[in-house]
């Protein structure tokens, strides 16, 4: 994919750390919310399920509401915008499948061979921004390139495979994406 020009669910600290993104939506900007104007993307949405207006939890995760947004956003311009889409767990394949969405098995995909210790965002009593692992991860994650760029494809199935795990290409993929 190259640079990534949005993360749509990060902070500041994780952005400069490890994301690098040319701009990045806090949980305050709420990137549900706004237009994800970029041509490459990278998605770890937040952990947990949505938040209603009457401030209650919904049963929506925020990963399955992510997901959705990342399509919708993706379809707007999907010759010349790429996404990467990271799971906290394989439940995002069962997830991803409702709505009449495209799911994550419609693109090329990597079921990471580690599961990935995911970090939050923690204030120390002196008032520092770190980093913490959370430990312990207990799900398997799968990471999701929604692309209609067969170079990019490549790119991601190769760097996924030499780094990450076993890469799947869907063959309906490659049929509406032939060279």
């Amino acid at each position: 994919m190259g640079s990534i020009e949005l993360d749509p669910a990060s902070c500041e600290l994780a952005n400069r750390e490890n994301i690098r993104a040319a701009r990045f939506f806090t949980k305050e900007d709420d990137g549900l919310r706004r237009p994800w104007d970029a041509k490459t993307i990278f998605v770890n949405p937040p952990g947990g399920f949505l938040i209603g207006l009457d401030g209650k939890r919904t049963r929506r995760s925020n990963a399955q509401a992510f997901w959705h947004k990342a399509v919708f956003e993706w379809t707007a311009d999907p010759l010349d915008r790429s996404i990467v889409f990271l799971g906290f767990t394989l439940e995002l394949l069962r997830l991803s499948q409702h709505h009449g969405f495209l799911s994550v098995l419609s693109f090329p995909f990597c079921v990471l061979r580690e599961r990935t210790d995911f970090e939050k965002e923690e204030i120390l009593t002196n008032g520092n921004h770190v980093l913490v692992a959370q430990g312990d991860p207990t799900h398997a994650n799968v990471l999701a390139c929604i692309t209609a760029q067969r170079d990019v494809a490549t790119r991601f199935k190769i760097a996924s495979e030499k780094y990450l795990g076993e890469c799947v290409t869907p063959a309906a993929w490659l049929e509406r994406h032939a060279p």
